[in-house]
């Protein structure tokens, strides 16, 4: 049943629209009546009808005026213009304010139902109408984050659509902002709960806005970070793993690329996978890191500090610059970098 407002400066109509017409009859219910447009304006405010009629020509304020206000202020009411012959004017600018049906005085059933039946059927099309665009606007929103992680796990892999990576790189800034890439492992995978668990934790021990976007690849959690969070990322991944710890007994390895660019995302993605990939020890509690004058890596030795090794009297001044490897890794490296062999006795 809809809700009816009669809005009409003369009585004899407005009163004998308002008993005479069996209104529930026809699935109406009348809320009320006003006898000039400000008042029915202020009725519309008051009662929310679903439909009102409205008189064109009225003191203080004429239907016109009245429909475009109730349209701006009040959407969801439905006017329908009443006129009388020779108001053509005033019904064409109400047309023209998206007014759809009217009636002609003298009014009676056979006059009012039709053109209120078809307001009605409007009315429902565009409630099924709004309720559909509400319905797509929470799914999207609902679906956002979704399309956004996986637009970054994609651009990490480099297989994102140019289009697609522009999209995303200017969701988080201009290209040339610097970032870095921290990279969790558990040998058998985080489930979605460790997952979101892992974001917001150090959403919490990062500065504030420092996480930029969280993806899961494979059994790895990927976090992307501004620059700002290099200098406290030790000292954030060792409280986060010692929360973890609580509810997963499984070690979980980290590692984290040297500062880079947006643009720069697949090399840091390839650089902490290959921090990851050197045989590290799998109780490694430390945030394993490339060294400090390394390149982004096109290749896994160039996770190492080359300077370092090079100079390196031997073994025992090698052991300052290892990341968490093998000894016969750190061996190979030392032997192929610098020609040397060296043996280590306990």
């Amino acid at each position: 049943m809809y809700t009816l407002l009669i809005v009409d400066d003369e009585e004899f109509e407005r009163d004998g629209m308002a008993r005479l017409i069996p209104w529930e009859k026809y699935s109406y219910r009348l809320a009320g009546t006003a006898g000039n447009g400000a008042e029915g304006l202020d009725q519309i405010g008051r009662l929310r009808p679903d439909i009102a009629i409205v008189d064109i020509k009225m003191p203080v304020m004429n239907g016109v005026e009245m429909i475009r206000r109730a349209r701006e202020a009040y959407p969801d009411t439905l006017c329908v213009v009443l006129s009388g012959y020779g108001d053509y004017e005033y019904t064409s600018q109400a047309m023209e304010l998206g007014v759809r049906h009217y009636i002609l005085k003298s009014c009676d059933d056979a006059k009012i139902i039709p053109a209120l039946d078809k307001a009605a059927r409007e009315l429902e099309e565009q409630r099924q109408s709004r309720a559909r665009s509400q319905k797509m606007e929470r799914e999207a929103r609902l679906f956002k984050p979704i399309a956004r992680e996986q637009l970054f796990r994609d651009t990490l892999l480099g297989r994102a659509q140019p289009a697609g990576k522009r999209q995303l790189l200017e969701g988080l800034g201009e290209g040339s902002r610097q970032v870095i890439l921290l990279d969790f492992r558990l040998t058998g995978g985080f489930d979605a709960l460790e997952r979101y668990v892992i974001g917001n934790m150090l959403g919490d021990l990062l500065p504030d806005g420092a996480l930029l976007m969280t993806a899961g690849v494979d059994r790895d959690v990927l976090v992307l970070a501004d620059a700002m969070a290099d200098c406290g990322a030790e000292t954030a991944v060792q409280c986060l793993k010692k929360e973890f710890k609580r509810f997963e007994q499984a070690p979980m390895l980290s590692a984290a690329s040297r500062v880079g660019t947006l643009k720069e995302l697949p090399l840091l993605f390839r650089q902490v996978q290959e921090l990851l990939g050197l045989n590290m020890d799998a109780g490694a509690e430390g945030l394993l890191r490339p060294g400090r004058t390394a390149f982004l890596p096109e290749t896994v030795g160039e996770v190492f500090d080359f300077d370092a090794l090079r100079q390196a009297a031997g073994y025992e001044a090698l052991v300052q610059e290892r990341l968490y490897v093998s000894e016969d890794h750190l061996r190979r490296v030392f032997s192929q970098l610098t020609g040397r062999r060296f043996s280590v006795y306990l």
